[in-house]
């Protein structure tokens, strides 16, 4: 697993100075992103181009290969071939690599190469947008800023020594405008993202500066870095609907735990999410994996398929959670929930107070339109399993997505874009409901993902996790 610290901040806060400092401290390869964007602005200007006009912008792309290459440990930035990491710090460049960056075509061509850097690698990126848009699952998301005033100061001490050299009032005056174009943008504004931490330098040293940033990357990494053992026990639990089956993975950590309750799919059960109990239970998350009533032809706890509902898994996972959220050893709740266990866990979430945040694995939100309105005079077969009339009267009225998107904490969505049985779309409008949700699209994936893609979906949702604690 690869440690992505994602660093934002407006011109001039000094994110590249304190992020090749920390990298260094740490072994990271450090990715000036800005450069990147410096080098398509300096390919503009060099050939004459109006980086004003987005279109003549894009109609150079195809002819430019930017690369970022590590020698003796520092970073270069090539443009076709050339080395250009001096020519692009000019202020002339500067402001052209504003105006390009705006250009959504521009943000596309360059994602690709900085999101496969941070995949192979440990990495400190620092740019305007990386903890919003490049790197949305980074382990640590930081903003880093300062006055105007105080960045303009450093940035004219950087450049008076430089042939035709501008004054500081002009400095302070090109920051200003770059903060308000970088800040006002359509595409991929100035924005902090609501994860991350604000570390403002105005009245630090750069020394101090970098040991601020330095203790967060340490804090980041012993939290993502440590492996618990644990136990697994068997522990039921009560709902109106009956005895429910689970198991409980304790770590074997000191203090109160962060829990995690896991909800599985349709005719599915907790065996077939163990994988992902066990991960979670070694970074220190006390687990709670249970079968709902009736939910599966393997399910473990009491009651038939025939009398089980959306309704009346919402019913359970409230049992489960009520018994969770009192027991001394945890001190908050996280839910996870797979396809319809998913859609269990959104609408649960939505009418409770007492959940961190929540994960969700291709949430069957088709349900409603799937079954309101049909009869079912007899019990059918349906995937594998039996279900009546009680399915369909136990969907919830009303929006669904409207309901959901009442939880107003951190949400991170799942699906593949080739899901046959959940259409990705539903998550999409999901997504766009939420005040604060990401959703992370499983190229080529289904319904029920395979091996590789189940891994790296374990250690998506474990790096979610950890950020909220």
């Amino acid at each position: 697993m690869s440690i992505k610290i994602a660093i934002d901040g407006p011109a001039g806060a000094g994110k590249s100075t304190i992020a090749k400092a920390a990298a260094a401290s740490f072994g990271f390869i450090y990715v000036d992103t800005g450069a990147l964007y410096r080098s398509v602005a300096y390919y503009a200007v060099k050939n004459g181009i109006d980086v004003k006009n987005a279109e003549s912008v894009v109609s150079m792309l195809p002819r430019i290969s930017p690369e970022l290459k590590y020698e003796g440990g520092v970073q270069h930035v090539y443009v076709n071939g050339e080395d250009v990491s001096d020519k692009i710090r000019t202020p002339e460049i500067s402001m052209a690599a504003s105006a390009v960056s705006a250009i959504p075509a521009v943000r596309t061509f360059l994602f690709d190469l900085q999101r496969s850097i941070a995949d192979l690698n440990n990495v400190i990126m620092d740019g305007r947008d990386i903890g919003t848009v490049v790197l949305p699952d980074a382990e640590l998301k930081v903003f880093l800023t300062a006055s105007p005033e105080s960045r303009a100061d450093r940035r004219f001490k950087e450049l008076k020594d430089k042939p035709d050299a501008p004054t500081y009032e002009k400095v302070l005056e090109d920051i200003i405008k770059r903060d308000r174009d970088d800040s006002t943008r359509s595409t991929a504004p100035l924005i902090q993202a609501d994860d991350a931490v604000l570390l403002d330098t105005t009245k630090l040293t750069l020394d101090q500066s970098i040991d601020a940033m330095k203790a967060m990357i340490q804090k980041t990494l012993d939290k993502f870095s440590a492996v618990y053992k644990y136990s697994v026990t068997e522990t039921p639990s009560a709902s109106p609907n009956g005895k429910i089956y689970g198991r409980a993975f304790i770590p074997e950590k000191e203090g109160r735990l962060p829990a995690l309750i896991l909800s599985h799919g349709y005719n599915s059960c907790n065996g077939d999410i163990e994988d992902l109990a066990r991960a979670a239970a070694e970074k220190g998350f006390f687990v709670y994996a249970y079968d709902f009533c009736g939910g599966s032809t393997r399910s473990k706890s009491e009651g038939s398929s025939v009398d089980m509902s959306v309704t009346s898994e919402i019913t359970d996972l409230n049992a489960v959670m009520d018994m969770i959220k009192n027991d001394p050893r945890v001190d908050r709740v996280f839910l996870y929930g797979e396809s319809q266990g998913g859609f269990v866990s959104a609408l649960t979430a939505a009418g409770r107070e007492d959940v961190e945040a929540l994960v969700l694995l291709y949430p069957a939100f088709c349900i409603p339109d799937d079954w309101t309105g049909k009869t079912l005079s007899a019990p059918i077969d349906f995937m594998g399993m039996k279900i009546s009339q009680s399915y369909i009267d136990g969907i919830p009225e009303g929006d669904a997505i409207k309901k959901a998107s009442r939880f107003g904490r951190p949400v991170l969505i799942l699906h593949g874009d080739s899901d046959r049985v959940v259409n990705i779309s539903y998550s999409h409008k999901l997504a766009e409901s939420y005040p604060y949700a990401h959703l992370s699209i499983y190229t080529g994936e289904d319904h029920g993902f395979g091996a590789s893609a189940r891994g790296k979906e374990i250690t998506e949702v474990l790096s979610f996790l950890l950020r909220q604690i």
